[in-house]
């Protein structure tokens, strides 16, 4: 039985170290083909990420939410995220493709960053204003449609 305080105790973990440091933990992650937008996920509820208009800095307190997404890639490593981009149907066409690809490359490289991930672990797009979810016709439609969808897919070698 290991009591609460002793259950990180950092001079056990320091002389463990020392007994392998000449090792090495790599994780090998390979797709067995390239995936694809269409691949089927995981989890049956996709979660999104909600932007403000013409941005693609990720909200402040949204950041909770990716950090509990990145330890889910992190518990399994044989999966992938499929992050599609969104915007509302303001602006051209293609400055909204162009928005929307930076909006799912934000939060890529949020979780690639901060729990280094590899970056092969992504498939991202922008899909501009071509899936909206609510009307464009109110702003509350509009603020529903500045996001990204994100899934986590299995690797299935």
């Amino acid at each position: 039985v290991v009591d609460a305080p002793d259950f990180n105790d950092r001079r056990f973990v320091a002389s463990l170290a020392k007994e392998y440091a000449t090792q090495k933990v790599e994780e090998s992650f390979a797709f067995k083909d390239k995936p694809k937008v269409s691949d089927r996920a995981i989890v049956s509820k996709s979660l999104s990420i909600h932007f403000t208009t013409g941005s693609d800095e990720i909200m402040f307190g949204l950041y909770f939410t990716l950090d509990s997404l990145g330890e889910t890639m992190l518990s399994f490593g044989n999966t992938y995220l499929q992050v599609e981009g969104n915007t509302d149907s303001r602006g051209s066409e293609g400055a909204n493709k162009t928005l929307s690809a930076k909006r799912a490359d934000s939060v890529k490289a949020y979780l690639v960053k901060n729990f280094n991930l590899p970056p092969e672990r992504f498939v991202v797009k922008g899909q501009g204003a071509d899936k909206p979810i609510a009307s464009n016709d109110t702003e509350d439609g509009r603020a529903l449609n500045r996001r990204t969808d994100i899934k986590v897919v299995l690797n299935a070698n």
